[in-house]
């Protein structure tokens, strides 16, 4: 009875270790998150004003302000700090936020 519970006991533990492999191998192919202050910074050098930055969906969202006060919010690769995507909710020649279509 003692020999069928030590097969449990050793059978329990792979299946831990097992798991726990797993796990770690998951979470190292994701990449790493570049730092804030290094997104910044990178924006910057770009002739941006970086006005919020947040992380979303395995992204950064990135709030910024061009050199002609344009505001544009902007999907960012969270390693390597490039553009994903722009959204056009932040668009337009002052900033504002109209969604009017009279130029079309």
């Amino acid at each position: 009875m003692i020999a069928h519970y030590r097969k449990l006991i050793v059978a329990i533990g792979v299946v831990a270790v097992t798991a726990g492999v797993a796990t770690a191998q998951t979470q190292t192919n994701e990449p790493a998150w570049m730092e804030a202050s290094q997104l910044t910074a990178k924006f910057e050098a770009q002739g941006y004003s970086v006005r919020e930055i947040s992380r979303d969906d395995g992204h950064y969202d990135v709030d910024v302000t061009d050199k002609n006060s344009v505001r544009s919010d902007m999907h960012v690769d969270r390693a390597t700090g490039e553009p994903l995507a722009r959204s056009a909710a932040h668009n337009g020649s002052n900033g504002s936020h109209d969604n009017n279509d009279d130029d079309h």
